[in-house]
């Protein structure tokens, strides 16, 4: 975990960030969870449930999260993360307005999180 007080932290911005932080917050472990197992007929419900989804940063989380489990659940984070790779930008070139929706909200349920770090939900 990236430490409140640290120094660089205004320099690096959120290059200093792991991409499990983000499994921390807005119950972004929970998010990724539901994403990896959801199905064809599940998966725009879940996409709607958690605003963390919207996040670029959060298909490395979902990576990461699969390089801390077994082979087989490691290859399907890292085909659900390219997945919602490719989500998120064809909402971003199709639909800004709704993306930016997406992610304001999700500004506003990150600065209102009271796990991890305080410094970092507001500079995101």
């Amino acid at each position: 975990m990236v430490d409140d007080h640290d120094p660089e932290l205004g320099v690096k911005g959120m290059e200093g960030v792991p991409p499990e932080y983000w499994l921390g917050v807005c119950r972004g472990l929970e998010a990724a969870v539901a994403l990896v197992e959801a199905s064809s007929e599940t998966i725009c419900e879940v996409l709607n449930s958690y605003r963390i989804l919207a996040l670029p940063e959060f298909p490395a989380a979902i990576e990461a999260l699969g390089q801390r489990q077994g082979r087989r659940l490691a290859k399907a984070c890292r085909a659900t993360a390219k997945s919602l790779r490719k989500r998120q930008a064809k909402m971003r070139d199709n639909d800004a307005q709704d993306y930016s929706m997406c992610i304001y909200s999700f500004a506003f349920e990150l600065i209102h999180e009271y796990r991890q770090n305080k410094i970092i939900n507001l500079l995101r």
